[in-house]
């Protein structure tokens, strides 16, 4: 398992490269744009009167909700799978937000898989012992109770 654990890591890491990230944290203006240029030229029909100020606000904005890749990524995919038309800055933001808690949400458990194994193991091998333990008392009674009279028995 800590093989497939460091796969999924190091394919996170390849799509989510810390080259995309500013040294605040924040996706670059430069990842951001490419794919938000990929999402407005996806769309045959583009009724934005200005498309220069549509993309510059639609960039900032992405910039302050502060996304991940992923995020940003799959929201643009759900964005070409589901609108028929490039859709307004307020409503790409709620599906972009959706995507980052779900990734937030994705990697954390990729992170902590490891730990969550390690806990679930140590605890099956508890409930082992505890069965052992419960079986060796069974055992004992068994054995008490074939050899002794049934005057004697102490329980």
């Amino acid at each position: 398992m800590a093989t497939e654990h460091s796969g999924l890591l190091e394919r996170l890491g390849q799509f989510d490269h810390a080259k995309h990230y500013d040294e605040n944290g924040r996706l670059t203006r430069k990842a951001v744009a490419e794919r938000l240029a990929w999402l407005v030229d996806s769309f045959p029909v583009c009724n934005v009167p200005n498309v220069e100020v549509y993309t510059t606000m639609l960039v900032d904005e992405v910039r302050v909700a502060n996304v991940t890749l992923p995020a940003l990524e799959a929201a643009c995919r759900e964005i070409r799978r589901t609108m028929k038309f490039l859709p307004s800055v307020a409503e790409v933001l709620p599906i972009l937000k959706k995507h980052e808690k779900l990734w937030d949400t994705g990697t954390a458990a990729i992170h902590y898989l490891p730990r969550m194994l390690k806990d679930a193991e140590e605890l099956c091998q508890q409930l082992r012992n505890e069965i052992a333990e419960e079986k060796a008392e069974q055992e004992y009674r068994k054995q008490v109770l074939l050899a002794t009279s049934p005057d004697e028995i102490p329980f």
